[in-house]
């Protein structure tokens, strides 16, 4: 496999943290991502509002759980400690 890459530039999308992740046919996975917001009229607690909604493979979830744990062992070091050999 080729390290990742970016061919054409890709919009980072803020989120709070994953509020659901729904079983699809095929072996994938839903997983929807959230954003703490004020609501709308002002008005009331906070609300988790879905930002974004990423379809993967189920079988990707136990490597993305795993660097997400380093992540958050080690924040200044996420740029080298997610897979350095896949990033150019």
């Amino acid at each position: 496999m080729r390290g990742l890459c970016e061919p054409v530039p890709v919009a980072d999308v803020f989120v709070s943290g994953i509020g659901r992740i729904e079983k699809l046919g095929g072996g994938n996975v839903r997983v929807w991502l959230y954003v703490l917001q004020t609501p709308l009229d002002g008005d009331g607690p906070q609300e988790k509002q879905i930002t974004l909604k990423v379809i993967m493979s189920a079988s990707a979830l136990p490597d993305a759980v795993l660097m997400l744990a380093q992540a958050a062992k080690d924040p200044d070091g996420v740029a080298t400690a997610l897979a350095p050999d896949m990033v150019h």
